[in-house]
């Protein structure tokens, strides 16, 4: 089990003042990889749950000659623990120091700063003494006194016969520069010889490159007229009789579609003709395959029209401006549903979810579906809150139903829709409806 020394620390999260922190804590320059910080972090004294997948910590340590910003790692995420390793580069810098610990929600700028808190770093004893180091120099001495002592005496042997050996070494000082002698003109020769061979090689390899040379460029020159021969300019479009030409590929360069291949999401296509199987977001939900018709316009408009292979079924979706993606409409089906659209609100009536309306055409006749619930309506009134469009009822407005059923609301028959509350009605309540007509 490893050992460090671990300093906890509450910083409880709060918006009320709290001075600085001093933590009465020392850490020494020798403390590598053991000075440990575990922070947790609190709100009303109870631990917050930090999550690895939307939160991410960072810490602030600066003195008199440091300031560094680095990420602290969660340590237990349940009880809001997040923890700090002194590195070394602090280590090594003496003094006092102060810190802040930021909690921050990944993918957004939302972020707390917690509590200042500050703690020392001391000079380790052994950075001002090593006695192991002094104990081998002395070891050492000791071992290179005895080596001189002998040095010594053979020196002392050697001098005594000193005569004998300076007429030995002039004698063998007359030998060696002889032969020196007799060696360099031996060289001399040999290297004078090198040379004129050399010579006389690369005189024969320049004569070849050159007529190598004069061959290549012969036949280059040959070549280009030949080229300017088989060039007739008339038969070629120049770059400027092109400018104007639509260089966009809608199929293949032998007129073919493009096929796309398996895992394709059909409502990232760009405008082209395509054909592909097992894509994604076709209109049927089958994996088959399909003949694809995309065209693009301005402002990230575009239209998709997608036809089964197999059955023939033919569908349409469209991008509005924006971008703004509806739902496929099948164009080989009588039927027609629309989906769930957004009603909007008026007259200040607000909404804790949405209100949405759907009307499905079947056979000429269309039903009507409409859900959501709305607040703010004021106590005994009648308000317009809305207006479906696109439809026209036929006879007596159509009733709602409501929770609580003591509020009235209904449908007129241009597609407003309309609620009246009683006089003891409270504003804040919400209401919910929800109801299907055919008209």
């Amino acid at each position: 089990m490893g050992i460090s020394k671990v300093q906890q620390v509450k910083l409880e999260t709060t918006a009320e003042y709290k001075p600085i922190s001093d933590l009465n804590v020392r850490f020494f320059n020798q403390d590598i990889n053991t000075s440990v910080f575990d922070f947790i972090i609190t709100r009303n004294s109870v631990p917050i749950p930090l999550g690895e997948d939307n939160i991410e910590g960072s810490i602030v340590l600066k003195s008199d000659k440091f300031k560094i910003q680095d990420e602290v790692q969660i340590k237990d995420g349940l009880n809001g623990i997040v923890t700090y390793t002194l590195p070394k580069e602090i280590l090594e810098r003496p003094g006092k120091v102060t810190g802040q610990i930021y909690i921050g929600v990944k993918g957004k700028e939302d972020t707390v700063v917690q509590r200042l808190f500050s703690f020392n770093i001391e000079d380790s004893l052994i950075n001002s003494f090593d006695a192991e180091t002094k104990l081998v120099y002395i070891r050492k001495f000791d071992q290179l006194e005895e080596q001189i002592s002998q040095r010594v005496e053979s020196i002392e042997q050697a001098i005594a016969h000193s005569e004998d050996y300076v007429t030995k070494v002039i004698e063998e000082k007359d030998i060696a520069l002889s032969q020196i002698d007799e060696r360099k003109l031996i060289v001399l020769e040999e290297i004078t010889t090198l040379i004129n061979a050399e010579k006389i090689n690369l005189q024969t390899i320049g004569e070849d490159y050159k007529t190598q040379f004069e061959q290549v460029d012969e036949e280059l020159n040959q070549k280009i007229a030949d080229i300017k021969e088989e060039i007739n300019p008339s038969t070629y479009v120049t770059q400027t009789q092109s400018n104007k030409w639509q260089k966009y590929n809608f199929t293949n360069s032998d007129g073919s579609v493009k096929n796309i291949p398996v895992g394709t999401n059909i409502s990232q296509l760009t405008a082209g003709l395509y054909e592909g199987s097992g894509l994604l977001n076709t209109p049927f939900g089958d994996s088959g395959i399909y003949e694809i018709y995309v065209t693009q316009s301005t402002n990230s408009r575009k239209v998709i029209v997608a036809i089964s292979s197999y059955s023939g079924r033919t569908a349409i979706k469209t991008f509005h401006s924006g971008g703004a993606e509806r739902n496929w409409r099948e164009l080989t089906n009588v039927n027609d549903n629309t989906g769930w659209l957004d009603v909007m609100l008026k007259n200040d009536v607000n909404t804790e979810g949405s209100v949405m309306y759907k009307i499905i055409t079947m056979s000429g006749t269309k039903q009507v579906s409409i859900k959501g619930n709305v607040l703010n309506i004021p106590q005994g009134s009648e308000i317009n809150f809305g207006k479906i469009p696109s439809i026209e009822t036929i006879g007596a407005p159509y009733i709602i139903n409501t929770s609580p059923n003591n509020i009235k609301m209904w449908v007129e028959n241009d597609g407003e829709l309309k609620v009246l509350t009683p006089v003891d009605w409270d504003s804040e309540k919400a209401v919910d409806f929800s109801t299907t007509f055919n008209l």
